[in-house]
């Protein structure tokens, strides 16, 4: 709690406040309080003044809550422009319900409420006048942190009892700590990150990052020692520290010489030895060969040192410890070629000032854009890349030879797709490409039962035909649709066009498009619908993950995941057929664990919907009258009882002949009851299972190898009885696969 509390003090000042207590600095800044403040720690002698008892004559209001004093440096003399800020000690609000949607600062008469996770604290803040005095009117009587912040000075608390006056806040002016970070070769390092630490502690009290200078600045820090520790990342892990004096009103110059290690230099070409300008190569110090340095510095991610080739194709990276380094080389149009014709990481060692690195031209597509009349298209985007060329010029480079899709856009024109193949190695001229202006597609997309419009619903467009390869063609175009419904498209050229209008709650629309002036009304279903609720076995309402699984052939409805609140659930937008909910453990991907005491679970519900249905669940943990006790086979390794078992599944209905383990997996793992985790167990308990029709996978291996068997037994479990079966496997081979 004390940690807490200082922590909600210090956020009062925002920027100004370090988030570590007072007590990690060198010297607890002075304070200065009159005798008549209670410590925080006793309680007041007397009720304060909005504490006054109703004597049931006239309505009196209480007395203002006032703290009142002034705010002054080491001198005594006033300090303007200073804020004071009196916060209450945090009160714990972890079981008090939160309204949905409550902001975490609320307004309060003269101050604010904020949260601070599971803590609410009351704020109230002032500034000073000419003199240096505050007045600050609080809620209540009693413990608050009384905070004071200017600038160039070192923030200052204390722990006063409202009301209280003559209050006198002592505030001790700061030092700086300036200066820069260069290499031992004197090369300026960027993005540093420096830490001040207290010595002895290992908190920092301050931090900040050089510039692309290498400079840095520490303002408003408490006087005292310190240790300044640099942290560089690039290249490898760099590290060094030393300790300096900060005196106040003035500031401390440091010069911190790194030592960033190697650096590596080289050549880029292509494979006909011409060198590559203007790639980017990039290094690292192997990881495994300084891997207790990695292993020291957890926690620290190291990005790698870049630069980039010149006209001739050289390079030189810095930053690297001796030893191994990993180097690699990106342009667009271009992948990396080591000696032994693989594309990876070059490996070479620290220092070394002769590599060659070698990349494989893949290819380009260039062009000119046109408008009808001739003249060219000076600004537009080819894969939402943006070009610019005054002749409408283009060349785009490939990453991988084989067939790539161009998409085209410039502003009032057509959006325009082309399927281009590319040779490795070679570039493809396509001339001159027109683009025309079109028309816009507009409408609006509406609930065909309620005729209400539908917003947040995307519709796309894109050509029916597929690639040369059997891709399908990138989309022309996409938008949503607003509040009334309304949707507009880019221009797309015409041709053979289909387009999908998707929204989750309802049935996907697909269809021809005909391009027209003329708006579109596009309906969408809200197909079937399932709602209800869920509980646990003491009936209280839930919150558990349901899955909602289709099973057969329909593929209108991919598996959904919903976290339920409070026990109640609602899915819309499926389509006709058979679904299994599931309802999972928050804590467990697979359901409730086992318990040879508490067997507690939730048995799938399997539901089989007809178009446009609205049906009501209500799922409950245990909700059965009915028990299954399965006596497992002997094994003894001998045949024929030499099938050992190794995982089975409880599956409410019928299933389809399991062909392949992975089937059996997906089987258990979307329709299974759960069960023990061990099915050599002699028996295998279910109760509280509803009545119904189940089947029941004992998936077996053989010790001496070969392929997983499995046995399938259909049972039938009646209502409020319970039903033994001894196990007498007809095993059938599948095949070990994944699917």
């Amino acid at each position: 709690m004390a940690i807490i509390l200082g922590v909600l003090a210090l956020v009062v000042a925002g920027a100004l406040f370090s988030f570590n207590r007072p007590a990690a600095l060198p010297t607890v800044p002075e304070v200065r309080e009159p005798s008549t403040v209670t410590r925080p720690d006793e309680a007041p002698s007397t009720p304060g003044p909005s504490e006054a008892p109703y004597d049931g004559g006239t309505p009196r209001l209480a007395p203002a809550v006032l703290l009142e004093g002034v705010v002054l440096d080491e001198d005594d003399q006033p300090v303007t422009r200073a804020t004071v800020a009196a916060m209450t000690p945090p009160r714990l609000m972890k079981d008090v319900a939160r309204p949905a949607g409550e902001p975490d600062l609320v307004e309060l008469a003269g101050g604010v409420t904020q949260r601070f996770g599971d803590y609410v604290s009351d704020r109230f803040e002032t500034e000073v006048d000419d003199a240096g005095h505050f007045v600050l009117e609080v809620a209540q009587a009693g413990p608050h942190f009384l905070v004071a912040s200017a600038e160039g000075y070192v923030v200052t608390r204390v722990d006063v009892s409202a009301p209280a006056k003559d209050l006198r806040l002592v505030l001790r002016a700061g030092g700086q700590v300036v200066g820069s970070v260069v290499s031992t070769s004197g090369i300026v390092l960027p993005e540093v990150n420096l830490f001040l630490f207290v010595e002895g502690k290992q908190t920092h009290v301050a931090e900040t990052t050089s510039d692309e200078q290498g400079r840095f600045q520490l303002r408003t820090v408490q006087p005292g020692r310190y240790t300044l520790k640099a942290v560089f990342d690039t290249g490898a892990p760099h590290r060094m520290s030393r300790v300096i004096d900060v005196r106040p009103s003035e500031p401390t110059t440091v010069t911190l010489r790194m030592d960033t290690g190697r650096s590596v230099s080289g050549t880029v070409v292509d494979e006909a030895g011409r060198p590559v300008a203007h790639a980017e190569v990039s290094a690292r110090s192997d990881p495994e060969a300084h891997a207790e340095r990695y292993e020291r510095e957890h926690g620290h991610r190291v990005s790698d040192s870049s630069a980039r080739t010149d006209a001739s194709g050289r390079f030189t990276v810095h930053h690297l410890l001796p030893g191994n380094c990993l180097l690699s080389v990106e342009k667009p149009g271009y992948v990396q070629r080591e000696h032994d014709g693989e594309d990876s990481r070059r490996t070479v060692l620290a220092g070394a000032k002769d590599v060659t690195l070698v990349m494989r031209y893949q290819g380009s597509i260039l062009g000119r854009l046109r408008r009808s009349d001739g003249t060219p298209i000076t600004r537009f985007t080819l894969n939402d890349e943006p070009f610019e060329h005054e002749d409408g010029a283009f060349r785009f480079p490939i990453q991988q030879p084989g067939v790539t899709w161009l998409t085209f856009d410039a502003p009032d024109l057509l959006r325009t797709l082309r399927e281009v193949r590319v040779e490795p190695g070679q570039d493809v001229d396509l001339g001159d490409l027109i683009l025309e202006g079109g028309k816009r597609i507009r409408g609006r997309v509406l609930d065909t039962r309620t005729s209400a419009p539908i917003e947040g619903a995307k519709v796309a467009v894109q050509h029916t035909q597929a690639g040369s390869g059997g891709t399908e063609a990138p989309e022309l175009a996409s938008a949503r649709t607003d509040a009334t419904g309304g949707f507009e498209l880019a221009p797309v050229e015409p041709g053979s066009l289909r387009l999908d209008v998707s929204r989750s709650g309802y049935l996907p629309l697909r269809g021809s498009l005909r391009v027209s002036e003329e708006p579109l009304e596009l309906r969408l279903s809200s197909g079937a619908r399932v709602s209800g609720t869920v509980k646990d076995r003491e009936g209280r309402p839930a919150d558990v993950v349901l899955r909602v699984l289709p099973l057969g052939d329909h593929q209108g409805h991919s598996p959904s995941i919903l976290q339920v609140r409070d026990g109640s659930f609602d899915v819309a937008g499926l389509e006709p057929g058979e679904y299994v909910f599931k309802v999972l453990s928050v804590h467990d991907s697979l359901g409730n664990a086992w318990s040879e005491k508490r067997s507690g679970r939730y048995v799938p519900r399997r539901v089989t919907l007809a178009p446009e249905e609205q049906r009501v669940l209500q799922i409950q943990e245990q909700d059965g009258r009915s028990s299954l006790r399965l006596r497992m086979p002997r094994f003894t390794g001998v045949a024929p009882e030499d099938v050992a078992p190794h995982a089975a599944v409880l599956i409410p209905g019928s299933v389809p002949q399991v062909r392949t383990y992975s089937g059996f997996e997906r089987l258990m793992r979307e329709q299974g009851v759960p069960a023990p985790p061990n099915p050599s167990s002699p028996e295998v308990v279910y109760d509280a299972l509803p009545a119904g029709r189940y089947t029941y996978l004992l998936v077996g291996k053989r010790p001496q190898g070969g392929p997983y068997l499995v046995h399938t037994e259909v049972l039938v479990v009646p209502e409020a009885q319970s039903v033994t079966r001894d196990l007498q496997p007809v095993w059938s081979p599948i095949t070990h696969i994944i699917l």
